[in-house]
């Protein structure tokens, strides 16, 4: 399972623990305005990417979408 999380505060960081530990093994990418170092380790282990753009703006959030191809967008 492919999965995307669009933002960086303690919130997505709580979420990608959440996520990174189903039983379903996602591999997780993130969109967020700034560096989160919580959130960029969960994504390094679970094999996704990190991208830094503007949560706030529809074509950032969408051309992230389109590189990975999620199953889920949180």
């Amino acid at each position: 399972m492919r999965v995307l999380l669009v933002g960086y505060g303690g919130r997505e960081h709580a979420l990608s623990i959440m996520i990174r530990d189903s039983p379903m093994s996602p591999k997780i990418s993130v969109v967020m305005d700034k560096p989160n170092p919580g959130i960029r380790r969960v994504v390094e282990e679970t094999g996704g990417k990190v991208y830094v753009a503007k949560t706030t703006d529809p074509l950032d959030v969408a051309r992230a979408a389109e590189r990975e191809n999620p199953d889920l967008v949180v």
